[in-house]
């Protein structure tokens, strides 16, 4: 008697089955109430379960009595764990279903467990009726002997991660022989496969549109044959899923370094649950992949980890990784490995992993450790220059620019260019690229570097990266990407920048600074041995750091104004060979 006493109604009408995830109705998303009425036909007799998963409160009762309750405001379980019994006759029951939407998100679920089902499913809308069923008992034509006749019942079902797999029905014979006794059946279940036995149980593989006939034959000899479609749907009994992630410890890989993948593997069954674990090349030539598959027992919520490794080649390609549960797959990856030389176009960070549009893990290949020198260009030729990771001074705004060594540089190359003029300008579409962690930088540099057509790029290792401790082997292993992805996608030279001592302890900046040259040397490229010059600097390096305001210099992380005016000098140094 809610209804009638309530001072709003927003809606009233027919509803297929208790599944909502919104008020079905215009009207608010909180604070309402929706009652289910309805008929109910079991088609069993025997022990029922009922269940309820709402957000928030629901309550279900059958003929009038409670059986089923999830009280209070809560999000939901996605499963079946508020339940009931409830002992029913085969036929009609009353259904009522109350939910008692506070605030946040709204559902309305009602799931069922008839007697010969093993799991509990959402009830579906056949079950609900407005007129009582009925059903064919059996077929018998005039002056015909035997009389051929079936029915079939969708008894089990499975889905994993939304993937429908082997839908399972129940075929019952209501043949008849007028004459004699029926001795033999045959069925085709019409996906390839037959039955001899009266009341057969077939799994399908998938759901569709099947013909099943059955032939019938009595003492006598006579036979006959009946056909039916069977429409297999995807009616959700058992629904879990499974979870398959892949992480990597290296983003970036060299040449002939193996491709170690750490999967994480979990399922939600509520029992062991039996899968294959295959991979395969799926691209180019790169590595020396071949088909394989694992058998693996997934325990109920334990996570299971499986280190896969792949021995190292040239080139890159694609690894596809697929899980199975009795040879259909229900989930699948693919691992990428790409070449540093390749465009890397739409790639992006993720769970501190490189991934690609599609969501793809991309590993990263080393074209070539070592490489021809790159052309220098003639002075006169550089008409476009780009800053990598600008970190060597504090962010760069109109105020302070000509304070940093930016903005020195930009006007030592105007004086240099005259009137045609050189661009200088910061990798990155706000200031530049230091505010982001390592990986993201290396994602960006197709896209904020390449696409900008420079002539010139200075590549600068970032002094919030010695403070953060990057780890000197992924340091190395990103700045090799970059200048990779540069040389090959550009007509740009590359510059390195090493990076000057840092005052507060020189020799943290010193591993940095050989790895800067090493990777200069190796590629062919000039390097701005910034650590050395600050070292041979008359004055040390106190001069180089501490302010007008005399503070503590050791507090400091970025060089003062004779700091920055000599990282300017020192680049344009390199670049035209004078100061």
């Amino acid at each position: 008697n809610i209804l009638p006493h309530s001072s709003t109604s927003y809606g009233k009408g027919l509803r297929k089955q208790i599944n909502d995830i919104e008020n079905p109705f215009s009207g608010p998303d909180d604070m309402f109430i929706s009652i289910y009425k309805g008929q109910i036909f079991c088609p069993e007799t025997g022990d029922y379960g009922f269940a309820t998963d709402s957000d928030d409160a629901s309550f279900l009762l059958i003929n009038g009595q409670l059986v089923a309750e999830f009280p209070g405001g809560h999000i939901p379980d996605q499963n079946w764990s508020h339940a009931g019994k409830k002992t029913l006759k085969r036929g009609v029951h009353e259904i009522v279903y109350y939910l008692v939407e506070s605030y946040g998100g709204q559902l309305a679920r009602a799931g069922w467990k008839k007697p010969s089902d093993q799991e509990y499913s959402l009830i579906p809308p056949h079950a609900f009726i407005r007129e009582l069923p009925c059903e064919i008992l059996g077929i018998q034509e005039r002056q015909k002997p035997i009389n051929a006749y079936f029915v079939a019942e969708e008894r089990t079902a499975l889905k994993i991660n939304n993937k429908f797999l082997f839908p399972t029905f129940a075929f019952e014979d209501r043949s008849s022989s007028s004459l004699g006794k029926i001795q033999s059946y045959a069925w085709d279940f019409g996906d390839g496969t037959r039955g001899a036995t009266r009341n057969p149980t077939h799994r399908f593989l998938d759901a569709g549109k099947y013909r099943v006939s059955l032939t019938v034959t009595d003492n006598l000899g006579y036979s006959d044959t009946v056909s039916r479609e069977v429409t297999v749907e995807a009616v959700d009994v058992t629904n879990f899923s499974v979870l398959f992630d892949i992480q990597t410890a290296e983003n970036v890989i060299y040449p002939i370094e193996d491709v170690v993948l750490t999967l994480r593997l979990r399922s939600t069954a509520t029992s062991n649950l039996p899968v294959t674990l295959s991979a395969k090349r799926t691209a180019s030539a790169g590595f020396s992949i071949q088909d394989e598959a694992e058998a693996l027992t997934l325990e109920p919520g334990v996570f299971k980890t499986v280190v896969k490794r792949y021995k190292g080649r040239t080139g890159g390609c694609d690894v596809h990784l697929a899980l199975a549960y009795q040879g259909k797959t229900v989930a699948e990856r693919t691992v990428r490995i790409v070449q540093t030389s390749d465009a890397l176009k739409g790639i992006s960070v993720e769970n501190e992993n490189l991934v690609d549009e599609q969501g793809n893990l991309v590993i990263l290949k080393v074209a070539r450790v070592a490489a021809d020198p790159k052309r220098k260009k003639k002075p006169d030729a550089i008409r476009k220059i780009v800053v990598v990771d600008d970190s060597l001074s504090p962010m760069v705004t109109k105020g302070n620019e000509g304070a940093t060594y930016y903005g020195m540089l930009k006007q030592m190359l105007a004086r240099e260019s005259g009137e045609d003029g050189i661009e200088l300008v910061r990798a990155g579409t706000s200031t530049d690229l230091s505010g982001y962690p390592p990986l993201v930088r290396l994602s960006k540099i197709h896209s904020e570097v390449v696409t900008q057509k420079p002539d010139l790029v200075l590549l600068a290792c970032s002094i919030t990266d010695i403070l953060n401790y990057l780890p000197i082997d992924k340091f190395e292993r990103y700045l090799t990407a970059a200048v990779d992805q540069i040389l090959s996608q550009s007509e740009a030279e590359v510059m390195l920048i090493a990076p000057p001592p840092l005052i507060i302890n020189p020799e943290i900046s010193k591993a940095y600074a050989l790895i800067v040259k090493k990777v200069g040397l190796e590629k062919g490229l000039r390097v701005a041995d910034m650590y050395t010059t600050f070292l041979l600097r008359e004055g040390g390096l106190v001069s180089l750091y501490k302010d007008e305001m005399e503070q503590d210099p050791v507090y400091y992380s970025y060089p003062n104004r004779k700091g920055q005016e000599l990282i300017a000098r020192e680049l344009y140094r390199k670049m035209f060979g004078r100061s």
